[in-house]
């Protein structure tokens, strides 16, 4: 991304202040099949911002840096493909930062094993003050094996409610075994070879 940040400091013994705008582009995420199998005992997850200075000077100095990107990354894991853009801004100090803004899903599609879905719609917000991840509003829509599926999320990243819907209608269950496992629900039709 292209940086522009400033230092300044208000008299001798006043506070220091980091402020600016990193504009973010040419951004890739890839994440490889291999991460979604358990290999071992985790670290406790880090929330939003995700870091903290605690060395002095620095530790205290003051923050206001605009993050923006349009459709600056781009996302390719096992599960989800897709562009993001992003308006965010950094404040507080280094010790504590607080993110606040808005992460957007431009276009993207959520692929499983016997079904794909398309982002209709996905948003993270940062408030600022977000222990349990940011909050998600996602939605989703496809066809498949000539149903019409429908995908939300909705709430804190860490306990999000997912919730799945079709015409004609199915259980949750038995959409995610069609999804995932191919399992078409026994009370309708199966494929002939």
């Amino acid at each position: 991304g292209d940086v522009d940040l400033h230092v300044r400091r208000k008299g001798v013994k006043g506070p220091t202040f980091l402020s600016g705008t990193v504009n973010l582009h040419d951004g890739l995420y890839v994440q490889h099949a291999s991460a979604l199998v358990w290999s071992g005992p985790r670290r406790p997850e880090l929330h939003p911002p995700y870091f903290s200075v605690t060395n002095q000077p620095v530790a205290d100095w003051k923050l206001d840096v605009a993050v923006k990107g349009d459709r600056f990354l781009r996302a390719r894991t096992p599960l989800f493909s897709g562009l993001l853009s992003a308006t965010l801004n950094l404040g507080g100090t280094f010790r504590q930062p607080v993110l606040t803004g808005d992460a957007r899903i431009r276009s993207g599609r959520i692929v499983l094993p016997f079904g794909s879905m398309n982002i209709d719609s996905g948003i993270a917000s940062f408030s600022g003050n977000d222990p349990q991840g940011p909050n998600l509003q996602i939605n989703a829509s496809g066809r498949n094996y000539r149903y019409d599926i429908r995908l939300g999320v909705k709430g804190p990243a860490d306990i999000a409610e997912v919730t799945f819907s079709s015409t004609p209608p199915l259980t949750s269950e038995q959409i995610l075994l069609m999804l995932t496992a191919g399992e078409v629900p026994q009370t309708d039709y199966t494929f002939s070879s």
